[in-house]
């Protein structure tokens, strides 16, 4: 058999919308390697296929599949996917970013994340790949869905009595259940708030234990009824309750482990307008490995940087540059675009509006950099200097107080 680094992808063309989709072989032998099939489809209203969000969980690559023949190594939590995929006869295409990008090449990989707002808006459906099932998350699930049939929380729990040695233990049993569901790593991955706010569809996956986002929504809405949390907001727990959909989650206590993982979800509604400095600020804690992807992993929601088409992104994505470049062009945009609201009408004294720029900076700003783990030691100079430029590309008069940068 040949080497596991062997799998060449098929070269796709970066001048138009192609992608990569994955076929799990249904005929795969009990106990073989999993068998998969991978071609190129452009990324139109006519390839349908199904966008699979999860966490890539942590390295090595172990499993080994095969993939148009060729050996192809993938991790731990995707290799479990694949399996209840081809347990459950999933006979549909996937993009899975994992296999479908060749991760090796960097110009793909800038082209294919400039993409990926128009991959997950375009496919019929996302699928959310929790994990591995487990006891406990059994356990919710089931309640839920107990809940669901029943109508109400309260008359479930009576229903569910006689399952159980008690009524306190089942509380005790649902309150464990359902803080460790809400404690799996997806929740607190950054690029699931991209993904969840593009989905036409989201359907949720367990193990094979299939569940709805109104049904998530159900989980949350009863544990808030079956346990008090006073560090819970109650108006956040509201919104989440009320909203139509997820992505309307507010400002979760990080003190609160639980709920804390679900931080990540906050998000405007759909349609609503969304600058990026927001969304990085509001996302900023969220895990992501690559920590460049803090900025690239949200600009297909922000809608004053092109959110629907990767053309006309004014931040290019480009991995070659590192962690503190990505960071200057993000604050680069955000400096020019305060500038240019600041000024749409009026001239004004730069120092004055260097004296606003930061006090706002230190709102919000700083957490950015503490999570994107860049230092600079002439911060002050460098905004000035890129603030006096744009200033002067508008032609804006202005009482230059403070000399740029050499």
């Amino acid at each position: 058999m040949a080497a596991a680094n062997d799998f060449i992808h098929d070269k796709l063309d970066l001048e138009t919308r192609q992608i990569r989709l994955l076929k799990v072989d249904p005929k795969t032998p009990v106990g073989g390697p999993m068998i998969c099939k991978l071609e190129v489809f452009p990324v139109s209203k006519n390839t349908v296929y199904t966008a699979l969000s999860y966490t890539w969980g942590p390295p090595p690559s172990t499993e080994t599949i095969l993939v148009n023949g060729a050996p192809f190594k993938v991790r731990q939590n995707l290799y479990d996917f694949l399996y209840m995929a081809w347990w459950m006869s999933m006979e549909q295409y996937f993009w899975i970013d994992q296999i479908c990008i060749d991760q090796q090449n960097t110009e793909e990989k800038n082209h294919q994340i400039k993409l990926m707002g128009l991959i997950y808006h375009q496919a019929q459906g996302v699928l959310a790949w929790l994990g591995r099932h487990s006891r406990d998350s059994d356990h919710a699930i089931r309640f839920v869905k107990s809940v669901a049939l029943s109508g109400d929380v309260n008359d479930c729990i009576r229903i569910l009595e006689n399952t159980y040695d008690g009524a306190p233990v089942l509380k005790a049993q649902y309150q464990h259940a359902t803080t460790s569901f809400f404690a799996r790593p997806y929740w607190g991955r950054l690029w699931v708030v991209q993904e969840m706010n593009l989905a036409r569809s989201v359907s949720f996956y367990c193990g094979p234990t299939e569940f709805s986002l109104s049904e998530l929504k159900r989980i949350i809405r009863d544990s808030l009824k079956l346990w008090e949390a006073p560090t819970i907001n109650p108006d956040a727990m509201r919104l989440i309750i009320d909203s139509q959909d997820l992505i309307a989650m507010t400002a979760i206590p990080n003190d609160t482990e639980t709920w804390a993982s679900l931080k990540l979800l906050r998000a405007p509604l759909r349609n609503a307008r969304t600058r990026l400095r927001s969304l990085v600020w509001l996302h900023c804690d969220a895990a992501c490995v690559d920590p460049r992807d803090k900025i690239y992993g949200l600009l297909s929601l922000a809608t004053d940087y092109g959110a629907a088409l990767a053309e006309e992104l004014l931040l290019d994505v480009d991995y070659n540059k590192t962690t503190a470049e990505v960071f200057w062009d993000f604050l680069t945009l955000v400096i020019v675009d305060h500038v240019k609201i600041e000024t749409l009408e009026q001239s004004l004294s730069f120092t004055l509006w260097v004296c606003q720029w930061q006090k706002e900076w230190e709102k919000y700003g700083s957490r950015i950099m503490v999570a994107m783990g860049v230092q600079c030691t002439n911060f002050e100079n460098r905004i000035v200097g890129i603030a006096q430029d744009e200033f002067r590309r508008r032609k804006v008069k202005f009482e230059a107080a403070t000399t740029p940068p050499d």
